[in-house]
């Protein structure tokens, strides 16, 4: 935490932000700092531009107490805002999977992790709702053990970072070299979601086609995402495809939706085009930057609140019913 300002001073994402580049700008270059804060490409700039130009009808005469609460996984959550999985939380900060969990826990959200350990399982499962998400390495025994190991250990849901199965790298885990990761084929997600008992997510979703794939897996939930545009770069942004493959895929599947998520106002737009709640990775990782697991809680808890005012000046009382003409679409990106 920082000298200057008590956590729960901050009462917004670009506050933390400021306070975060303030931190990281004592030990990181200039270059350092652009590719940690800057936009990481044209699909992540897409991403903020079609967020920043959805607009909103306003409703405030009513009488309403907006209500945050989701079900996801058999878990009652408090708030649709949830941590989104990254490898960054556990390697660059002393129990940062503790952290995340600890948060979560204390706002009532949910902690999605990448590269666990058996180990950490363990400590943290028991009082957390944890879901596991692997990178599609192309050691693919190992990959299903993994995912069995999230299984068995109590994980309430888990899956696979479909769009990583690009890179030509290879990553590093708790075990060391994984090895090259590569696409899986929709037989090989066949024969992974059989082999688990849990619900079976897949993230990096950002096509009807691939949608549609998912639910003959037989895929319980999707997270539309482009990955901050580090994937492909010139790469369309998640809410301007949620819409269709919401409409194609009806209710026989949870979606949910990542990228540039930054306060209330982005999460309630993310809502009304027909994602069930949103995760948050870098302003996570910034928020840890600060303070730690108070900096984390205080974000998630800013973020909700923001997303509650927003619903009151549009008269929304619930998060699970948002109206998409609560909306104003820019012509240009739907």
């Amino acid at each position: 935490m920082t000298q200057e300002k008590k956590i729960s001073d901050f009462t917004s994402f670009e506050e933390l932000k400021e306070e975060a580049m303030k931190i990281m700008g004592k030990t990181l270059s200039q270059e350092q700092m652009t590719r940690q804060f800057g936009f990481k490409g044209p699909g992540d700039k897409r991403s903020r531009d079609v967020l920043d130009n959805i607009f909103f009808k306003q409703q405030i005469i009513q009488d309403i107490e907006p209500k945050t609460d989701i079900e996801l996984f058999d878990q009652k959550l408090k708030t649709p805002i949830m941590i989104a999985p990254m490898a960054s939380m556990a390697t660059m900060f002393e129990d940062g999977i503790g952290k995340m969990c600890a948060a979560t826990r204390e706002v009532g959200s949910m902690t999605w992790v990448a590269f666990y350990s058996k180990e950490h399982y363990g400590k943290h499962v028991k009082t957390n709702p944890l879901v596991f998400i692997m990178k599609p390495v192309a050691d693919r025994e190992k990959l299903l053990n993994e995912l069995k190991i999230a299984d068995a250990e109590g994980c309430v849901a888990l899956g696979i970072d479909v769009d990583s199965g690009g890179e030509t790298m290879f990553r590093m885990g708790a075990g060391g070299r994984w090895g090259f990761e590569k696409p899986l084929s929709i037989n090989e997600l066949k024969k992974i979601r059989e082999s688990v008992s849990k619900p079976f997510v897949i993230k990096g979703i950002l096509s009807v086609d691939d949608a549609l794939k998912a639910v003959e897996v037989g895929a319980d939930a999707i997270v539309v995402s482009n990955h901050y545009g580090m994937k492909i770069d010139y790469c369309q942004a998640p809410l301007e495809v949620l819409p269709s493959i919401v409409e194609a895929v009806g209710e026989k599947i949870e979606v949910l939706v990542d990228c540039q998520i930054r306060t209330g106002s982005d999460v309630l737009k993310a809502l009304a085009l027909g994602g069930k709640g949103v995760l948050l990775g870098r302003p996570i990782y910034w928020a840890a930057r600060v303070g730690g697991t108070e900096g984390i809680t205080q974000l998630l808890r800013v973020i909700t609140t923001e997303l509650k005012k927003i619903m009151v000046y549009t008269g929304i009382e619930n998060v699970r019913k948002v109206p998409r003409d609560t909306l104003i679409l820019p012509r240009t990106f739907f």
